[in-house]
């Protein structure tokens, strides 16, 4: 039996679509232990786009989890071949191998990373993408894991001249075989971009940053069979769908202008993909529930939890209001 050389030229296919891509994900530092800071600003928008985020649903199809975004749940097609094969195996009762196939939201942002002083820590934009719950919310989400609150109840986060900075804490949090990260939000004082004009020209092309395919190429993307396929007509302008349903540390000094109080002496990290999880998540021992802003409320009633329709129509209208 002879020994025959491989066929590599799929993978110099694929090596060349991610290499083209340059896309450079943003990766939250997290512990299992204990939650980690993370210190970034929300880049601003581009005139044409609606809003400094873009909402996604998403599939991760085939041998290298290709993201490729779903034509059903983006009102795209009425159908997704994807969507059929993953109810279709539900419906024989693999549900958990059907739950895996079908989309997930994601929301994706612009983002630069900071000191916690506020400063910037690398000229360079990176893609931060997180999930539902930790945009939106989820059932059993707290105050401070809704990044969605912050935009409401502070408004334009990435405004360029009073816009806040923000400190993401992360955690990793197992539940049965997946790993995900939880996510804790707080903001500086409202402060400028920390940014430079050239860093403004870097921004990813939010709208569009998701590819979509033919659902042929779909299917052999899933299958394996196809790498390279042919993009439909880019998704701009999507209207943003609506989903369906110990003690405080001490500051021991007030933090700068758009910094943060490094808490339990833990020093800012320099360094730093998608982060969350679609699922509640589990119980694990966490920092107390009472936050910042909570105790700012004290002997106020907890407001209801956020509705993510609801919470876009605002958003919207709160949005408008500030860059008006």
């Amino acid at each position: 039996m002879t020994n025959e050389a491989f066929d590599l030229e799929g993978f110099k296919t694929l090596r060349q679509e991610v290499t083209a891509s340059g896309i450079s994900w943003d990766k939250l530092e997290a512990d299992p232990k204990k939650y980690v800071s993370n210190y970034r600003r929300i880049c601003p928008k581009r005139p044409d786009w609606q809003f400094p985020f873009q909402v996604f649903f998403v599939h991760y199809a085939g041998p290298t989890n290709r993201m490729l975004g779903c034509p059903r749940e983006m009102r795209i097609a009425a159908e997704c071949p994807l969507c059929n094969h993953g109810f279709g195996l539900i419906r024989q009762g693999a549900k958990e191998e059907g739950k895996s196939v079908l989309p997930s939201m994601r929301v994706f942002m612009n983002a630069l990373r900071l000191r916690a002083d506020g400063s910037l820590a690398e000229e360079k934009v990176f893609l931060l993408a997180v999930n539902q719950s930790s945009f939106w919310g989820g059932q059993d989400s707290e105050d401070d894991e809704i990044l969605a609150n912050l935009f409401e109840e502070y408004g334009d986060l990435s405004h360029i001249e009073d816009g806040r900075n923000l400190e993401i804490r992360a955690r990793v949090v197992k539940r049965g075989r997946y790993e995900f990260k939880n996510l804790k939000y707080t903001v500086s004082e409202p402060c400028p971009f920390p940014g430079t004009e050239e860093l403004l020209d870097q921004l990813y092309d939010l709208p569009n940053v998701v590819p979509f395919v033919e659902p042929k190429e779909m299917v052999d993307i899933f299958e394996g069979r196809n790498i390279g396929a042919s993009l439909l007509s880019p998704a701009a302008n999507l209207a943003l769908p609506a989903p369906s349903p110990s003690q405080a540390p001490e500051v021991v000094a007030a933090p700068p202008r758009g910094g943060f109080a490094i808490r339990d002496g833990q020093a800012p990290s320099d360094d730093a993909e998608e982060t969350g999880d679609d699922t509640p998540t589990p119980e694990v021992e966490a920092e107390p529930k009472e936050t910042r802003r909570q105790r700012a409320r004290a002997g106020t009633a907890a407001p209801p939890k956020t509705q993510p329709g609801n919470a876009a129509e605002r958003l919207r209208q709160r949005l408008d209001k500030t860059n008006g």
